[in-house]
């Protein structure tokens, strides 16, 4: 009879996916706030969005983190910000 019961890793995996896509969907609906907020928001307002946004989004980072198996020099690395290889390629002025 428990060999019908899921082990516990199929639990976690349920619970992991479960909190993802609330987590997707509470950023659909702050993106969808974002739209529909007037245009003269008071700048507390928009501020406390965003940064529920932004808390959100970083808790969707965690979550695949987590699912990956991440290191937390992988973490950095993926998190480290792009440099522009647009300025390292461009010709120089030849204007003189």
């Amino acid at each position: 009879m428990s060999s019908s019961l899921p082990c516990e890793s199929q639990w976690q995996h349920k619970a992991r996916h479960d909190k993802m896509v609330e987590m997707v969907t509470r950023i659909v609906e702050l993106k969808k706030q974002q739209a529909r907020a007037p245009k003269k928001q008071s700048p507390s307002a928009k501020q406390l969005l965003d940064l529920e946004l932004a808390m959100t989004d970083h808790q969707v980072d965690a979550l695949v983190y987590e699912l990956y198996g991440l290191t937390a020099e992988e973490i950095r690395i993926v998190e480290m910000p792009q440099e522009s290889s647009e300025m390292s390629q461009s010709p120089p002025d030849k204007r003189r």
